[in-house]
């Protein structure tokens, strides 16, 4: 959708500072991986430590999003979303290949949707670090163990209807042919839910093996249709 209110369409806008943001991830051995979401509005210059960023940080502000359990694959995928529920802010898509599931993981996969705004995901930004599951508005998940749905893309706004859309993709779902889930935007999408039971179109290679789902990005309008 149109509306993002500052940087190009679909910039996310994941922070208190007005400015786009930068978002890069760690996967610590031994440890649950995060995601760092850099905040814009300062220019950023040499070799910056990761953990050195904070909300409260004199030179780079930020908050780190982390796994619950040390088998999580936090941010396996990242992107830009659009603005799914259009509020005028760009929003951000973070996929996991390993979820957490009660005491341990699976590898369903998911996608979990977090709205931009002058609060980024209803969060104050008071702490370093807050854990996804926490601040995500919106969770897809994976039909199954070892369907790993973790790709994703925002696509624009495909229907025209002031929201943008989503696909979702996993490389071992539809029984290994792989399958991506294109999901419409609304106001009101929120919880958790399976892909396979909110996608108004899906698509799938014909045979086991073929990999559909294995990635996505936004094409533009490349026939100048409107």
């Amino acid at each position: 959708s149109s509306g993002t209110r500052s940087g190009s369409p679909g910039t996310s806008q994941a922070s208190p500072t007005g400015s786009p943001t930068v978002m890069v991830t760690a996967q610590v051995p031994g440890g649950a991986p995060s995601v760092t979401n850099v905040f814009g509005g300062t220019t950023l210059a040499g070799t910056i430590p990761l953990a050195d960023i904070s909300p409260t940080s004199s030179t780079v502000r930020g908050v780190r999003l982390t796994g619950t359990l040390a088998g999580e694959r936090v941010a396996s995928h990242l992107a830009e979303a659009g603005d799914i529920n259009g509020d005028g802010y760009g929003d951000v898509l973070i996929g996991q290949a390993t979820i957490a599931v009660g005491a341990t993981t699976s590898t369903a996969g998911s996608v979990s949707v977090l709205y931009g705004g002058p609060t980024f995901a209803s969060t104050d930004f008071s702490a370093a670090s807050h854990a996804l599951a926490s601040v995500a508005a919106y969770v897809l998940q994976g039909s199954g163990d070892a369907t790993v749905l973790d790709n994703c893309a925002g696509v624009g706004d495909l229907d025209h209807d002031g929201f943008g859309e989503i696909v979702v993709g996993s490389i071992a779902g539809a029984g290994s042919k792989g399958i991506f889930y294109l999901v419409y935007g609304s106001g009101s999408l929120s919880g958790t839910v399976a892909a396979s039971t909110v996608a108004s179109a899906s698509f799938v290679s014909r045979t086991a093996g073929y990999g559909a789902g294995a990635a996505a990005a936004a094409a533009g309008d490349v026939n100048g249709d409107g």
